[in-house]
């Protein structure tokens, strides 16, 4: 598998890891808060989550655990809402 990096509105704000990894409440907007997903963004996430096990693989020698478990918190919170919009970390 080919591991390409694409900004589904997953990326997290610099300073995260001060600020405890998604205990804090803090919410993210992201710029099309509120906007149905595209067909093609709920596909790409499907296919982000169906690949979960080898993606992980792929980023561990790059990420903490901790990291990646937002990326997937993250994908399955938009795919479950079918809307792009803040994350609460």
């Amino acid at each position: 598998m080919d591991l390409i990096l694409i900004d589904h509105g997953l990326a997290l704000p610099n300073g995260i890891a001060d600020q405890g990894w998604g205990d804090n409440g803090k919410r993210f907007p992201g710029p099309l808060e509120g906007k149905p997903l595209s067909k093609t963004s709920q596909q790409d996430l499907t296919q982000l989550i169906s690949s979960e096990a080898s993606i992980r693989q792929l980023l561990a020698a790059w990420l903490e655990p901790r990291a990646i478990d937002l990326v997937f918190r993250r994908a399955r919170d938009i795919v479950q809402r079918g809307t792009y919009g803040s994350v609460i970390l």
